[in-house]
């Protein structure tokens, strides 16, 4: 849970985001209209405004919306492009509607107003609680988009925002008098719940992962340079009982990306990083790892809190019994699905 006393520590926490563009394709805001915000709700929509200008400058054809909910829902200001010219007026003339509260309702017309791909993040904010189904939850994290929650002031429910948000630390608990002064957090907030995302589905696409590990990995990318600071890769499938040996990546169709912007990882970093920045090498014991070389600059900040995937050209094919090399795999062209993909830390 973020609060304002640790607003530095989230702005440390999330690191390199602040850094980079946070390129988003579409950002709805689901905004608590019910009787319990009366005589707040103009900073509710003040925040709206803020919070979607901190995005503009990295998202020139973002698709800004925003829905109300009470015990109902309905939509404030449908996708639109032009920030100032649409959104903006919209929101600053919106007004109370009053009534209950079902949050379920805000997200789900938010849902249906985000564009069907790309970057997208749904932004809730209240300052209570409950939710009747239908629970739209399911479908938006099937769909993958990201969602930052906002409880404001002393009566939200923090558990259940807590479990809406893509992860708890995507909750951001406010008061309403410094609500709209949080909208750069929000968006590192935002930001960092749609890498979650990507750096997911990116994990999901790959055949590959590391021993000891079945689901997305942290490793620390600090240390020495040109060895391996991951456990050894292996397949996923568990239907396949050969082992893999030594794996190669290399630059040109094999080049690593960053996952939250899917480009080739030397297209940042000052210098930029070269396109075997991260590449794999060869364990004590057997097989491979993922390394990195000596960074340079601000490499190393760019680095952190990102998610890498790494793509392989070639590997070796093992015998599970005795270990003997029974194939060698080799890509002319790089393979999505060969691949590793981890988060990274410093």
């Amino acid at each position: 849970m973020h609060t304002l006393p640790a607003l530095f520590a989230l702005l440390i926490a999330i690191g390199v985001v602040n850094a980079r563009a946070c390129h988003l394709r579409g950002i709805c805001y689901a905004l608590d209209n019910s009787g319990s915000v009366s005589g707040h709700y103009d900073k509710i929509t003040n925040f709206t405004v803020a919070s979607a200008r901190t995005f503009a400058a990295a998202n020139v054809q973002t698709e800004y919306s925003a829905s109300w909910f009470n015990w109902n829902a309905g939509v404030i200001q449908a996708p639109t492009t032009d920030l100032e010219g649409v959104f903006v007026p919209k929101i600053e003339n919106d007004t109370l509607r009053g009534g209950g509260t079902n949050i379920y309702r805000g997200l789900e017309s938010c849902y249906k107003q985000l564009p069907s791909d790309g970057a997208r993040v749904i932004i809730v904010v209240t300052d209570g609680m409950g939710a009747a189904n239908p629970n739209p939850l399911p479908e938006i994290r099937k769909d993958g988009i990201a969602v930052v929650s906002v409880g404001v002031g002393d009566n939200v429910d923090e558990k259940f925002l807590k479990n809406i948000a893509t992860k708890p630390e995507f909750y951001v608990k406010a008061e309403f008098d410094i609500l709209p002064k949080l909208a750069d957090s929000i968006k590192e907030a935002a930001c960092d719940a749609v890498a979650t995302v990507k750096c997911q589905e990116a994990y999901d696409s790959c055949d590959f992962t590391f021993e000891g590990v079945n689901s997305v990995p942290t490793f620390d990318v600090s240390g020495k340079a040109d060895e391996a600071f991951t456990p050894r890769i292996i397949r996923k499938s568990a239907l396949n009982a050969s082992v893999i040996g030594v794996v190669n990546s290399q630059a040109g169709e094999f080049e690593p990306i960053f996952a939250d912007t899917n480009l080739p990882i030397s297209s940042e970093g000052t210098p930029n990083f070269a396109p075997t920045a991260f590449k794999t090498y060869s364990l004590e014991n057997g097989g491979s790892g993922i390394g990195h070389q000596t960074f340079h600059g601000d490499q190393l900040s760019v680095a952190d809190d990102r998610c890498v995937v790494v793509f392989f050209q070639s590997w070796q094919v093992l015998d599970a019994a005795d270990g003997a090399v029974i194939d060698n795999m080799n890509l002319l062209k790089r393979d999505n699905s060969s691949c590793v993909a981890f988060q990274t830390s410093a």
